[in-house]
Formats: structure tokens, sequence, C-alpha cells
């Protein structure tokens, strides 16, 4: 059994109307560990490495995942109140 290391608080966790109607609560909470672990997902290298750097000085943090219902971001906000599940094209 492999153990996850948390490198981001999340805060409170707020879903857009679309995603909670269209993508599985299975998805969801298995994309938030892993944004929550630093495993960026399928952003581009250059942003996974900004995504590191942000994580480090508290600054925002973007992820992406794809999910049967379609590709989503995760957005942890720099002070780490809050952060927001939505579509690629919700955005």
């Amino acid at each position: 059994m492999r153990s996850s290391t948390i490198k981001l608080k999340l805060g409170q966790v707020f879903l857009t109307r679309e995603v909670a109607n269209k993508v599985s609560e299975h998805e969801i909470l298995w994309c938030l560990a892993k944004h929550q672990e630093g495993d960026w997902g399928d952003m581009p290298e250059k942003d996974k490495k900004i995504n590191d750097w942000a994580v480090e000085r508290g600054e925002r943090v973007i992820s992406k995942y794809r999910t049967e219902a379609g590709d989503i971001y995760i957005i942890t906000e720099p002070d780490r109140s809050y952060t927001t599940v939505l579509f690629t094209w919700e955005y």
C-alpha cells in the first residue's frame, strides 16, 4: 500500500454545478488527493515546475486531470483558504 504525502492544504473545496452534476464523487476525491500530493496531472512540464515553486512560496496552484465527463482543473488559492474544481471549459 502506497502512503501519500500532503504537499498542499486545500482549505474549503468548492465544485462548480457542472462538475457536481457530471463527475463522480470517486473521481473528484481521487483528483483532489493527487492535487494535494503534488501530482499536477496533465499540466505541461513547465507548469508542473511552476506549481512546485508556487507550493513553496504560497502562490496559486493549478492542476488538470481527465475524468469520464471531461477534463477538470483544480485551483488552490494562494492563502490556501479554498480550492475550486471546475471543467476546463468553465475557466
